[in-house]
């Protein structure tokens, strides 16, 4: 019986996961003012305001490594949960189902993008319910490091929806940033690429932090094919 096995340690993957979030914020700023959208590298497949991208795949694959180490936690619900966020960020299905019920519920009633009046309390409670866990267990064993990677995430990650909320209010309420001189596409782009940045950063940070969870028990992720 042979087999390959493939080792990818946590803590490397996490910063291999926030240096490609810097750089492709960095690469897109340059690009987008710069005027090299045109071109479908920069306008395409490096744009972080669009989907189904790379920064979209990034996205998704920090999401699914979050699933697996919840789920060698044993903690079932969350490697679902994480498992069901990796593969809405590559479906949208969120802005899909925020759409088909505010067109029905929420018309003319609230202001921004529609999903976050039915998303936001779900997400709110999951990550409520996971941060007591986690810091319960950092508490337990006086781990400051941990906690502190989780703080930082859980910042960020409070920062990009917060900044995804705004960008509906502009689109809603047409504001700007016009004492910075920028116009509202302007605005809005750079919003986008500031949530998205954000949004792994934060997953890199929480990675880091369960893996503190984890301790000398399991530092890396291993996949392998058997071949029978």
């Amino acid at each position: 019986m042979m087999g390959i096995k493939v080792k990818m340690e946590i803590k490397r993957l996490a910063m291999i996961l926030i240096a490609a979030a810097i750089m492709i914020f960095l690469i897109d700023i340059i690009a987008y003012f710069g005027g090299l959208y045109e071109l479908p590298l920069f306008g395409k497949y490096l744009n972080p305001t669009v989907e189904r991208n790379i920064p979209t795949l990034i996205s998704s694959f920090s999401f699914f490594l979050l699933s697996l180490l919840m789920l060698d936690l044993k903690r079932k619900f969350y490697g679902y949960f994480f498992i069901y966020l990796s593969v809405d960020d590559l479906l949208m299905i969120h802005e899909q189902v925020g759409t088909l019920v505010g067109k029905y519920f929420l018309k003319d009633k609230v202001v921004g993008y529609y999903w976050h009046y039915v998303y936001d309390p779900i997400l709110i409670l999951a990550f409520g319910f996971l941060f007591v866990y986690l810091f319960s267990n950092f508490l337990k064993n006086s781990n400051i490091k941990g906690f502190l990677f989780l703080l930082v995430s859980y910042f960020l990650i409070a920062l990009s929806q917060l900044a995804d909320f705004y960008e509906g209010l502009i689109l809603s309420l047409h504001h700007g940033f016009s004492f910075f001189y920028l116009s509202k596409s302007q605005t809005i782009h750079i919003i986008r690429s500031i949530e998205e940045t954000m949004e792994i950063i934060a997953n890199a940070f929480l990675i880091l932090s369960i893996s503190y969870v984890l301790q000398d028990r399991i530092m890396h992720v291993s996949f392998e094919l058997r071949d029978k």
